[in-house]
């Protein structure tokens, strides 16, 4: 088997340039905030897979604070050099072991991971973790090749170039399915929102070489040589203008007793 460029799951080779990545959407998580906030639950809240802190900060800044939990030192020390271990404490940890007692979270976020996780073994800490009547939120910000023209133009040549590669983010129904089979949630809101980035053609490339679904799949020199096709048609342009498309699925836990 031909080894691949990054090991699937493994972030630790890129963490200044996933850092570049665009937050999901602050008006979303803001909307989400208000919602579970009424309900009386955003006075603790867990960023659960962290990475380098992008979901994190944003939750800072609407007022939130807890704990960021990730695995990877790489990540946690980008973070740190991003200022972003304010109103969140930052813990090594998983999320099927997070090191935090019973009942204590009130609203847990996994922002772009769940698919690196033993689904089954982190909503079993999820759940024990949250207090009665806690949230999760699952979310994912890719690409939006619906909406942007020029990002669907890259994704036709990888398509070109590395046909046999399958697209992570494009059925996150199947993603959270575990969640909704898992018998410990319930499905409580489902939102979405694409934002709109305006980012240097450098910044662009940091996004791809931060990337994970395609050098995951494909050996280190079909990864080199594609990211230099990507960058030749982004170096066309001055500017870009890219559309990320942030989609959140929120659930309540299940009370021990409901049966549901």
């Amino acid at each position: 088997m031909t080894a691949t460029a990054v090991d699937w799951g493994n972030f630790s080779a890129t963490p200044q340039d996933y850092a570049q990545r665009p937050a999901h959407a602050p008006t979303l998580l803001h909307t989400l905030k208000l919602e579970i906030a009424d309900k009386g639950f955003a006075d603790f809240v867990v960023d659960l897979c962290a990475g380098t802190g992008n979901l994190t900060a944003t939750l800072a800044s609407l007022g939130l604070g807890g704990y960021a939990i990730e695995p990877e030192a790489e990540m946690r020390r980008e973070a740190r050099r991003l200022n972003r271990d304010g109103a969140f404490q930052w813990r090594d940890g998983y999320a099927e072991a997070t090191g935090l007692p019973d009942n204590t979270a009130s609203w847990i976020l996994i922002g772009n991971a769940l698919q690196f996780v033993d689904a089954i073994k982190a909503l079993e800490e999820c759940s024990r973790i949250l207090k009665a009547g806690g949230f999760l939120t699952v979310l994912w910000n890719p690409r939006d090749i619906r909406l942007d023209a020029f990002q669907r133009e890259i994704d036709q040549l990888i398509r070109e170039a590395c046909p046999a590669v399958r697209h992570t983010f494009t059925d996150t129904e199947a993603a959270i399915r575990p969640v909704e089979q898992s018998g410990h949630f319930r499905p409580y809101l489902y939102c979405e929102r694409t934002d709109w980035h305006e980012m240097s053609v450098e910044t662009f490339m940091a996004t791809w070489r931060g990337a994970h679904y395609v050098p995951s799949q494909i050996g280190p020199q079909a990864w080199r040589d594609l990211l230099q096709t990507i960058a030749a048609r982004a170096y066309t342009r001055d500017v870009l203008r890219t559309g990320w498309r942030t989609r959140a699925w929120t659930f309540r836990v299940t009370p021990p007793d409901d049966g549901n």
